[in-house]
């Protein structure tokens, strides 16, 4: 009768630790989505620059990576299906250390996003953490014993559609709200006019990019056009202007870690008033024409790579 006491309670103690990994695991998974959700243009251009997908599916991706690890967080808290939950942590854990051993061996220096832009880590760092959390799993794997809860099924459901609702409701991505706007409504012509010929762009075809070297959707813009420079094979037909401040403009593609491409500053009145103020604005010049103007909400990736393609 001892030893069955024993046991008995050697089993309770495991099971009870197993409830407090689950805990853990469920509140490490809320805490990467929610970060990752609070930046999530820059995990976009992170996924967009592995150069696998385009921009808008990686809109779609990172939705979908947010949304999973929401939902696996909640199904933890709630502790429902722990080993069904366990399994699908258990192969999403190995994809992601797979990819990040991808990442050091290829010697990319670029953060991982595991925490967002709120926690940065190497990707040594990524990898042991992927460790520990995967030795967890295993544990909840082999000591998990479900929690009885009525309406299982409807909770599942619940828990899903929070997940996935809540990183498409609080960030939604750009391409759900993109509407045709004439280029003219983006800048004021007179000035753009006067910026052609002060320049003698006439007779070249360029991408001009106006840019204020702290704005972060600049930055975000100016890493989405690099990853594109770098898919054309085309650096030529590429120009920044941005607005003067006593920063060196090399200290922009430093810090944006970009290639650099031909660049000028340009007086800050005269900025604001070609660009209305507000930044960035991406023009498609073609020799006296203006094809295209875009922000950063409706940045059209198809129309700037056939526009330097051709």
């Amino acid at each position: 009768m001892k030893i069955v006491s024993i046991v008995s309670n050697i089993i309770k103690m495991k099971v009870e630790k197993n409830i407090f990994i689950q805990y853990l695991l469920g509140i490490v998974f809320i805490a990467s989505g929610i970060t990752k959700l609070l930046s999530i243009d820059d995990f976009q251009v992170f996924i967009y620059s592995m150069n696998i997908i385009n921009l808008n599916l990686s809109m779609i991706l990172t939705r979908i990576i947010i949304g999973v690890e929401l939902s696996i967080g909640l199904l933890y808290l709630i502790r429902i299906y722990p080993k069904s939950i366990s399994y699908i942590t258990l192969g999403l854990m190995i994809i992601f250390t797979i990819f990040t051993i991808y990442l050091e061996i290829s010697g990319s220096t670029e953060d991982c996003h595991c925490f967002g832009n709120i926690l940065k880590f190497s990707n040594t760092t990524t990898i042991l953490k992927n460790i520990i959390i995967i030795f967890m799993v295993i544990y909840s794997l082999i000591y998990s014993k479900p929690k009885k809860i009525k309406y299982n099924i409807y909770i599942l459901v619940c828990s899903l559609i929070l997940g996935f609702g809540a990183s498409i409701v609080v960030r939604p991505p750009n391409l759900m709200f993109t509407k045709e706007i004439h280029a003219d409504n983006y800048y004021y012509k007179p000035s753009m006019d006067k910026f052609i010929a002060n320049n003698s762009l006439t007779n070249r075809k360029l991408i001009i990019c106006f840019l204020s070297p702290k704005c972060k959707y600049c930055q975000l813009t100016a890493k989405r056009i690099s990853i594109i420079s770098e898919k054309t094979n085309n650096s030529d037909n590429i120009l920044y202007v941005f607005w003067k401040t006593d920063n060196d403009t090399v200290d922009f593609f430093k810090e944006t870690k970009t290639r650099t491409f031909e660049s000028q500053n340009m007086n800050v009145i005269e900025f604001l008033k070609l660009t209305n103020g507000t930044m960035p604005l991406i023009i498609l010049y073609n020799k006296g024409a203006i094809e295209k103007a875009f922000r950063y909400k409706d940045f059209d990736e198809s129309q700037v790579i056939k526009f330097l393609q051709i």
